[in-house]
């Protein structure tokens, strides 16, 4: 059950990822300034982070989403602003660089959590 939960943690990061790339490249245009695509693509990365966490938060901890989706959506968010208003990026491969980054993410969130607490065991007896 416990791999279940962790898989989910991978799909809402890349989920987090992806759809702010996407949403960011549907709205941004290319006449606008890169200064106002770069705050508009981290605002539209907070929304999708949040509608991430109405989605998954029943599933998993709030806090298991939120930290990391903080480190995907902004900087996705920011960077898919910047290139959108700049030039058009290649869609699909900035969607699975996006993806990549967002395991990437996750990947070291969970690291991280397992060098400070160690792995937590399963109880058995339940």
């Amino acid at each position: 059950m416990k791999i279940l939960f962790k898989i989910l943690d991978y799909l809402s990061a890349v989920f987090m990822g992806t759809g702010t790339f996407i949403l960011v490249s549907l709205i941004v245009d290319k006449d606008w300034s890169m200064f106002t695509a770069m705050i508009a693509g981290m605002a539209i990365g907070m929304g999708v982070l949040v509608l991430s966490l109405l989605l998954f938060s029943s599933f998993s901890a709030a806090f298991e989403i939120f930290p990391v989706g903080m480190v995907i959506t902004m900087p996705v968010g920011m960077a898919a602003g910047m290139l959108t208003a700049g030039d058009s990026p290649d869609f699909v491969f900035m969607v699975s660089v996006c993806a990549v980054f967002s395991v990437c993410a996750q990947l070291g969130f969970d690291l991280y959590n397992m060098k400070i607490k160690g792995e937590v065991p399963v109880d058995k007896e339940r």
